[in-house]
């Protein structure tokens, strides 16, 4: 598989576009559910629900099968994102996904999508986003599109088990 970017620089400025797609999209005056997305941000992704709660074998083997549902459409490796409602700042559901994409990634001895960066979840808001690893990330109090409107990415949303 073949990383999506080639410098962490242009990386951020994916992540910017995932966090305007999430204040663009209904989300923006709802509650809305915490969901899992592996694939290439702001451009394709695969996604699913995220339960509350799972424990570490569990929540990696959700990651696990969104990567491998990626891969079987994709020669990129993916990154794993977590949108979720709240502020933007780590909490125990950020770091038990962390761990659970490092988990995979490992069992699928897949190299970061990044070249020179370990594998990591990336958590994004409606503020913004961060890295719970390394706390690296960007908030925003008025984001706004730089060039006219581009239409929100594809995301195919895979149903839970059972």
């Amino acid at each position: 598989m073949d990383p999506v970017n080639t410098h962490p620089d242009q990386w951020r400025h994916h992540w910017r576009e995932v966090v305007l797609g999430l204040r663009e999209s209904d989300a923006r005056r709802t509650r809305f559910p915490t969901t899992l997305h592996c694939g290439a941000p702001a451009v394709a992704s695969v996604a699913l629900a995220a339960p509350p709660r799972p424990d570490h074998d569990w929540s990696a083997d959700i990651v696990g099968a969104l990567i491998d549902r990626w891969a079987a459409g994709s020669s990129l490796v993916p990154a794993v994102w977590l949108v979720r409602p709240g502020a933007l700042t780590p909490s125990d559901d950020d770091h038990l996904w962390l761990s659970a994409t490092i988990t995979a990634y490992a069992e699928r001895a897949l190299p970061s999508p990044v070249p020179g960066v370990d594998p990591t979840l990336v958590v994004v808001t409606r503020q913004g986003w961060f890295d719970p690893r390394t706390g690296d990330g960007r908030q925003w109090v008025r984001l706004r599109r730089r060039s006219p409107a581009v239409t929100s990415p594809p995301t195919l949303t895979v149903a839970p088990p059972g």
